[in-house]
């Protein structure tokens, strides 16, 4: 059986576990100290897979500010994963940060990877949010329906799940291939949350797979099909009507869905980072009030610190109705993967 969900909100903990209070955790005891030391180490080295509109101005100010260089391998989600693992078994780490959705992060810490770091950004995060080990779950990665605004008449964009199974948007949808595509394949798998229940689920997604969708390899791809008038509606990123919105893209996205499934995502500190004050300023620096207003206003994405939102219409609603999708085991994902495959043939 699959896990049981988590799900974001103000009065639900993410984690049965008591939030362990930050005196338990390394501090900086004197921030000039930690800004000393991390100048005299000079680098930090981050893998990730936080996209490049947002990393590049995000560690330009950094370096900027702090005159500590940033060496960052950027790639898809299993990528990171398997080249930080390979490292370590290996025994030559050679990364001090990865940040990466929290079920990858969680697969990576049975193996020891990192070392338990609770910045002192945590206090301007909910508790909820802050888990004893990795601290706050920073960033969110809902997954939602996108529309395009020309080809779709004022106030006739579907605002339900239920809305994208209308006969009149059959063949004009863009899907990422469920079959191929891991994270679409755990969003398809954890729809009983959004929908209510497992037989509700699996109606509707044979609905959509009678709705003849075009499957595309990732999001990305889906958002650009959407965006370029190819295709009518897509399954997507919200984000993307902020980030392809301002290349002008006529894209927008359905904002009253009873739930936006997605990824939580951590910043993980390497058990033994060659650059540990770099890391520790790099890490709190990310989660700070400054990181987190590049990664909104400039990177386009939906951020949990408090005071700070993506400027989009509609975001506070969707950071509200986020759950955590079900996580998934390679063993479950591929088993789904093959039914999918079965089901959109």
């Amino acid at each position: 059986m699959l896990a049981a969900p988590r799900v974001f909100s103000p009065h639900r903990l993410f984690f049965s576990l008591a939030i362990v209070p930050f005196l338990l955790f390394p501090a900086h005891a004197d921030d000039t100290s930690l800004l000393n030391a991390a100048k005299r180490e000079g680098t930090v080295v981050v893998y990730g897979s936080l996209g490049s509109d947002t990393a590049k101005p995000l560690i330009k100010a950094f370096e900027q500010k702090y005159g500590v260089n940033v060496e960052f391998f950027r790639a898809s989600t299993p990528t990171v994963a398997e080249r930080a693992a390979t490292e370590f078994r290996a025994g030559k780490p050679l990364y001090d940060i990865v940040l990466l959705p929290a079920n990858h992060m969680r697969l990576l810490q049975k193996g020891s990877l990192f070392t338990a770091y609770v910045s002192p950004q945590s206090k301007y995060y909910e508790k909820a949010l802050v888990d004893p080990f990795f601290g706050p779950n920073y960033r969110i990665i809902p997954i939602g329906i996108l529309y395009n605004t020309q080809a779709v008449k004022e106030g006739t964009a579907p605002e339900s799940y239920e809305d994208l199974l209308d006969p009149k948007w059959r063949t004009q949808i863009a899907l990422p291939d469920p079959s191929a595509h891991s994270l679409t394949t755990n969003w398809m798998a954890s729809l009983q949350l959004v929908l209510g229940s497992q037989e509700k689920a699996d109606r509707w997604i044979r609905g959509l797979a009678a709705q003849k969708p075009m499957l595309v390899r990732s999001m990305g791809p889906s958002g650009r099909a959407v965006g370029s008038g190819e295709k009518t509606l897509g399954i997507g990123f919200p984000r993307y009507a902020f980030s392809l919105g301002k290349d002008g893209a006529p894209l927008d996205y359905s904002k009253d869905l009873s739930g936006y499934l997605g990824d939580g995502n951590y910043a993980a500190l390497a058990v033994k980072p060659r650059h540990p004050n770099a890391a520790k300023l790099f890490i709190d620096f990310l989660l700070s009030a400054e990181g987190a207003r590049i990664m909104a206003e400039v990177g386009g994405e939906f951020i949990t610190r408090g005071g700070v939102m993506l400027p989009l219409e509609g975001a506070g609603k969707v950071v509200k109705r986020f759950v955590e999708m079900v996580p998934m085991t390679a063993k479950q994902l591929t088993q789904k993967k093959n039914e999918y495959k079965a089901i959109f043939k």
